[in-house]
């Protein structure tokens, strides 16, 4: 067994930190020296900060989505509102409360699709 330098022990055990922390494995195919494993490391690295920028690139699509949708949904609202000005008060509260049930329940199919 030959002695390693501290900078290659260093490698070698941030090469197996991260091959285990990503669950890539240790199989057949697998890293002979540092600068192999150096290598391993900054792709995977460069993998992970990837992925990450595609998860989060969609959960705030899906966010600004529903945003999109409860915009919609008031500016409804209000379009109704201004138009039933007038009718009587009683009539209108009726209508508006029927109003927003559609509504609800459009916005609700729409989210289901």
């Amino acid at each position: 067994m030959t002695a390693m330098s501290l900078t290659e022990n260093y490698i070698i055990c941030i090469y197996w930190s991260i091959v285990t922390f990503a669950t890539v494995g240790y199989g057949d195919i697998h890293a002979e020296n540092s600068l192999e494993a150096l290598f391993c490391v900054l792709l995977m690295f460069i993998s992970l900060l990837a992925l990450t920028g595609i998860i989060i690139c969609g959960i705030s699509s899906i966010v600004t989505n529903l945003d999109a949708q409860r915009g919609s949904y008031y500016y409804r609202l209000e379009v109704i509102e201004k138009s039933m000005v007038c009718i009587s008060n009683d009539l209108f509260k009726r209508m508006l409360q029927k109003c927003k049930i559609i509504l609800c329940m459009c916005l609700y199919k729409q989210q289901a699709v």
